[in-house]
């Protein structure tokens, strides 16, 4: 794999780690506070899966490819 590409993929990831975490720990405040939004709530829920899908497919991605 190219350096070039090697790179791009390195900051992907922190990009979808970085957004993974802010969406949990958004969830997590929309939980613990009174009277939150449950529609807002199952929005951030939703684009938390997505993203820790992303970046576990993005990871078992680069697995394969830097294996062969």
């Amino acid at each position: 794999m190219s350096d070039n590409r090697v790179k791009f993929y390195l900051e992907l990831m922190k990009m979808l780690t970085a957004f993974v975490v802010g969406t949990a720990a958004g969830a997590y405040g929309l939980v613990t506070s009174e009277g939150g939004n449950q529609n807002f709530l199952i929005f951030v829920s939703v684009l938390f899966l997505f993203s820790l899908g992303t970046l576990v497919a993005l990871t078992v991605y680069l697995d394969k490819e830097t294996k062969d």
